[in-house]
Parts: structure tokens; C-alpha cells; sequence
């Protein structure tokens, strides 16, 4: 028998990984603040362009790349969706990330231009072509992005009540990072709080971590695609275990 169908490691192995996740997030924070400490002007060390950012992007690039590597290597369909689906996540947090979205509204791509307010896309003096073709384009994005959740409907509560790496590192990701957007939309930039350099650098820790769990997430769905995460999360909780509809398919 597979040691992923055996179910022999118990509640401590399954649950093993998150020791090793907490040690990571506490070496990340830690060097955050040895950053601050030996830079010379500490504000720089979050600010636009800077290393916290700049190890984001690669966190997130390198993420896109171990998903795109699993998308190959994966010969089930459903396997190589849900891979895609987490690289293309990868790849829109670097481009957002690079500022992508800026360069689009400016003439630095050589004139490819698109205007992210709806007087734009309404505005009669702008030629209509090339609004079709950004509303295709910003439609394919659409259906990538909610097609191949809803094509592969991955059981989410088994996999969590499992203790699946993968699915809690992804959510953790979404967390640190919807408090990152918090701590800058909401309660940053003078509105709330106005320590404004404090602030930044823990919403730039929180993006850190967010970036580094995801891609640990998208390692794990490298190491053990979803198909075979699925039957140890069967083996570990039973067959009977969880809603029916969630049972892979």
C-alpha cells in the first residue's frame, strides 16, 4: 500500500508540516527586522521597488514557475487545471505586484493602452477596437480565473480536516494577504493610523508572509498533485468522512 493511502503517520504527521511553517514565517520576520536594522534609512527597506518587494516578486514568480512545471509533469487533466489555476494566480500577484497594471495605462508598451476607470470604456472619442479587444481580453482572464475551481471542485473540508498543506498554506496566503490590503486601504495611509512607516512595514510583512505561503502551497501542489492529496485526505479521515458532494470524483 502507497504510504499517502495508509494513513499511518496519525493526526501528528499529517499535522507535521505546520511546525516547520511557523519556524519559516518566525526566520522571515526575524530577518525583516535585521533589515531594518542595518539599512540606512529604514523606510526605504519597504518602500516601492525595495527588498521586501522585490523578494515578493520572486516569491511570486517563483511560485508561478512550480506550478507551470507541475502543470507538465502531471498527465491527470483535473491535476494540471488546478496547477494552471494556481500559476495563473501566481503570475497576476507578480504582475500586480511589478506594477503591471500602471505600465498598461501608460505608453511605456508601446502604445498598448487601457484605462481602468468606466469613463474610459464609455468615452465615444476613444476608438472602439481597442476596448473589444481589452474586454476579451479582461473576459478570458475572468474565465480562467472562475472556470477551473468550479471544472474541478476540489473537497476544500476534507482536505483542510485533513491537515492538506497545500489547501491551509493557500489560505493562509489569502488571509495575510486581505490583512495586508487592510492595513493600507483601510486603516493606512493616514486614515486611521497615522504611525504611516509603521504601519507599511507590517502590511509589508503581512504581504511577505502571504507571498511565502503561497508559494509553499504551490510546492506542495507541485510535490503531490491534488488527485493523490484527495486519497490521503480519504485514508485519513475514511471514506464516510465529510459531505458528499466535496467526495473527489
Amino acid at each position: 500500500m502507497r504510504p499517502e493511502l495508509s494513513g499511518k503517520d496519525g493526526a501528528g504527521g499529517r499535522w507535521a508540516w505546520v511546525r516547520w511553517c511557523l519556524l519559516t514565517a518566525a526566520l522571515v520576520v526575524a530577518l525583516q527586522i535585521v533589515g531594518y536594522l542595518v539599512v540606512p534609512v529604514p523606510k526605504e527597506f519597504h518602500a516601492e521597488g525595495g527588498p521586501l518587494e522585490m523578494v515578493q516578486v520572486a516569491l511570486w514568480i517563483g511560485a508561478a514557475v512550480v506550478a507551470c512545471i507541475a502543470v507538465v509533469r502531471r498527465p491527470s487533466r483535473r491535476d494540471a487545471l488546478n496547477a494552471g489555476w494556481v500559476a495563473l494566480l501566481a503570475a497576476l500577484a507578480a504582475a500586480r505586484e511589478l506594477d503591471l497594471h500602471e505600465s498598461l495605462q501608460t505608453e511605456r508598451l508601446g502604445g498598448v493602452v487601457v484605462r481602468f476607470r468606466i469613463d474610459w470604456w464609455l468615452d465615444p472619442g476613444v476608438p472602439i477596437a481597442p476596448r473589444i479587444v481589452w474586454a476579451a481580453v479582461f473576459a478570458a482572464l475572468i474565465v480562467a480565473l472562475v472556470v477551473p475551481p468550479l471544472a474541478v471542485r476540489p473537497p476544500i473540508l476534507r482536505l483542510l480536516r485533513s491537515g492538506d498543506a497545500a489547501a491551509w498554506l493557500f489560505f493562509a496566503a489569502g488571509g495575510l494577504l486581505a490583512a495586508g490590503y487592510a492595513l493600507d486601504d483601510l486603516l493606512g495611509r493616514g486614515r486611521i493610523v497615522e504611525d504611516i512607516e509603521t504601519l507599511q512595514g507590517i502590511e509589508e510583512a503581512c504581504e511577505l508572509l502571504g507571498a511565502a505561503a503561497f508559494a509553499g502551497s504551490a510546492l506542495h501542489t507541485a510535490l503531490r498533485p491534488l488527485s493523490r492529496r484527495e486519497r490521503a485526505a480519504c485514508a485519513a479521515l475514511g471514506p464516510d468522512a465529510g459531505d458528499a458532494a466535496e467526495r473527489p470524483r
